[in-house]
C-alpha cells in the first residue's frame, strides 16, 4: 500500500538528507516509496531509492532514468555520505547522453 494512502509520512533522515543534497531535490512517491529525486532538465532524472529510515548505515540505490521510461545506469550500495558525488557522476553522464 502507497505510505501516502496509509498515513505514513516520509522520515527525517530522508529530509534531512534531501535538504544536504540540495534545492534541486525533492522526496517524492514513486513505486511506493519515498525517494529524493531531481529532473537534469534534459530527459534524465536521478531517483535515490532506500533512504526512507532512520538509520544512516543503511546504503543507497541510484538510478538513472531516460524520459521517464528507461533507466540508462543502476549504482547499488552507496553510502549516504557519497550520494552526492555519484549523483555529480550520473549528471555528467546524463549530459553526455544528450
Amino acid at each position: 500500500m502507497n505510505k501516502e494512502l496509509a498515513g505514513a509520512k516520509p522520515s527525517k533522515h530522508i529530509k534531512q538528507l534531501c535538504e544536504e543534497l540540495g534545492p534541486l531535490y525533492s522526496v517524492q512517491t514513486i513505486d511506493w516509496e519515498y525517494v529524493i529525486y531531481r529532473d537534469f532538465g534534459n530527459g534524465f532524472d536521478v531517483e535515490v531509492c532506500g533512504m526512507d529510515t532512520g538509520g544512516s548505515r543503511k546504503l543507497a540505490t541510484l538510478y538513472l532514468w531516460y524520459q521517464k521510461t528507461r533507466i540508462v545506469k543502476k549504482i547499488y550500495g552507496v553510502h549516504q555520505n557519497e550520494t552526492a558525488g555519484r549523483i555529480d557522476e550520473l549528471y555528467a553522464l546524463a549530459q553526455r547522453g544528450k
